[in-house]
């Protein structure tokens, strides 16, 4: 997926495939500063908005991040 939008609490995903409510994903955003690690994270899907044919956009929730 594509990061649209970061936030404190969570992001908006750019992703293919329609991903249900409450269901969870993996991400990692590399980070390009050395002195700012790269984000792992576990995120809850909060929604699932089709935006073309095969393009949906994920509001999700960061629910722990290592």
């Amino acid at each position: 997926g594509l990061c649209r939008d970061l936030s404190g609490t969570g992001m908006l995903i750019e992703v293919d495939e329609e991903l249900g409510q409450g269901a969870t994903c993996q991400t990692s955003l590399p980070s390009s500063n050395s002195a700012f690690p790269a984000l792992d994270a576990t995120l809850k899907v909060l929604r699932c908005t089709q935006v073309s044919d095969n393009k949906f956009y994920l509001g999700t929730e960061i629910v722990d991040m290592a």
